[in-house]
């Protein structure tokens, strides 16, 4: 009886982190080839952001916002934790290129590691560290201050 809900709702987690997993493990191997494909590893990046954000509306991620079991999200999906982190709010793509320094705290602030101009889209690390709070964004490449007692406020992009 009170098991077969949360059971169901770990089983259809778990379903959107394999999908989500293996279409950015797709996502990642076309962007590196890149030369040798034309259009395709932009497309399938593409999929690949709304993969994320489906998988963290439907694959009830949010629940999980605020928790150690975010962390553990980020890290399955490949990105880097060097110590604490708080994570409250479930905007985060491109998890493969971040790195969160010790004591960082994302504050509803959207993180992204992928930059799109016209049809040209570009992919590169990203290192966060220090209060993100709502409204300011990362891109491609963003180098937060990294450390952790410094803010960043509202509506700001944080660029390389």
């Amino acid at each position: 009886g009170f098991l077969a809900p949360i059971l169901a709702v770990f089983v259809l987690s778990l379903t959107w982190l394999v999908l989500a997993l293996s279409s950015q493990a797709v996502a990642v191997i076309l962007m590196k080839k890149k030369a040798r494909v034309s259009h395709l590893p932009n497309s399938w990046y593409q999929l690949q952001i709304r993969v994320d954000w489906f998988t963290a509306t439907w694959g009830h991620w949010f629940l999980f916002s605020g928790t150690p079991f975010y962390n553990w999200i980020i890290r399955i999906m490949g990105g880097s934790i060097e110590g604490a982190l708080f994570v409250n709010g479930p905007s985060m793509f491109d998890f493969h290129a971040h790195t969160f320094r010790d004591k960082t705290i994302i504050d509803e602030c959207q993180i992204m590691a992928h930059l799109q101009t016209g049809n040209i889209m570009m992919v590169a690390p990203s290192f966060h560290g220090g209060v993100l709070h709502e409204g300011c964004f990362t891109f491609a490449g963003s180098r937060s201050d990294c450390v952790h007692t410094t803010e960043h406020g509202p509506l700001r992009p944080i660029f390389a």
